[in-house]
């Protein structure tokens, strides 16, 4: 099952050149980095319907954000806060999506999104 379009419009935007032209989120000593580093590797397992290794990646996007947001070095930056609301849409939205199409069984699901791992 590929993404519904409300999905893949809120991946397609968190790459745009808009979001990352004057940002500093792709470059490796950012504290976005890792940030986006698990929302791209969650759409393109989700384009390989990879669901399953999609929640994990999902689950490290969430946990890096909270890292960001309670890491008392970061910097206010009006690009990073941008990106991280548009990212918790779409880890949002893409939780929902699998699940509402049970896509990932309830059980690997709720494992992996909550499990040790």
């Amino acid at each position: 099952m590929f993404l519904n379009s409300h999905v893949f419009e809120l991946a397609k935007k968190l790459n745009t050149e808009e979001i990352h032209k004057q940002w500093t989120g792709l470059r490796r000593n950012s504290v976005f980095y890792g940030l986006v580093c698990y929302i791209n590797n969650s759409i393109s397992l989700c384009l390989s319907d990879n669901y399953t290794s999609s929640i994990l990646f999902l689950r490290r996007a969430r946990k890096e954000i909270i890292n960001i947001e309670t890491n008392s070095n970061k910097i206010q930056d009006q690009y990073g806060d941008r990106y991280i609301k548009l990212c918790n849409n779409y880890l949002n939205e893409l939780e929902t999506f699998i699940k509402d199409n049970h896509l990932v069984s309830d059980e690997d699901f709720e494992f992996i999104l909550n499990g040790e791992l």
